[in-house]
């Protein structure tokens, strides 16, 4: 089946906050930074306590610090990395292909421009709202943006994912 759809600066951006958070070093350096502040400050809060410095103002100020770092962090950090992504594309474009694509799925695997994808030598494949990612590596994929696809597209994409999951299914039952 043809289908035609335009692969965009967000979708690049997309893929990576999702490998970002597949990647257990990047969540375990995320956690870090979130613990850091709370560390610092309650640090900050124990000298003061035991040197008889801490009044209730300074002590509301180092707990409020505290949990609104973290907070604030959490809450901008897809922002942030947003505009780092952003930063790099336009550094060098080279080595992301964005724009307006062509290809034909097929059950055994999607021809896109000349190159062939085939499903059996995938690492993976994933699905979401908006999304079908098509993992060549565990943190490369094909990405198939569902917003310029019609449903029947959709729908032909999800029974060539679903026949293939039997077929490999199969296989691992004759073994």
């Amino acid at each position: 089946m043809p289908i035609q759809f335009t692969i965009t600066e967000e979708d690049y951006i997309e893929l990576n906050l999702r490998n970002l958070h597949q990647n257990p070093k990047a969540n375990r350096a995320i956690a870090i930074q979130l613990f850091i502040p709370i560390l610092i400050f309650g640090l900050i809060f124990a000298f003061l306590f035991f040197t008889g410095k801490l009044t209730f103002r300074s002590g509301a100020v180092l707990v409020g610090l505290a949990i609104a770092i973290p907070v604030v962090y959490v809450l901008t950090l897809k922002k942030l990395l947003s505009r780092r992504l952003k930063k790099v594309l336009r550094r060098d474009p080279q080595g992301v292909d964005l724009g307006e694509r062509s290809a034909q799925i097929h059950d055994w695997g999607i021809e896109d421009d000349g190159s062939k994808l085939v499903f059996t030598h995938l690492h993976h494949i994933e699905e979401n709202k908006a999304y079908f990612y098509f993992f060549q590596r565990e943190d490369d994929a094909y990405i198939i943006p569902k917003r310029d696809l019609s449903e029947e597209q959709i729908r032909y994409i999800q029974k060539v994912i679903q026949d293939l999951a039997e077929r490999i299914q199969k296989m691992i039952q004759n073994q």
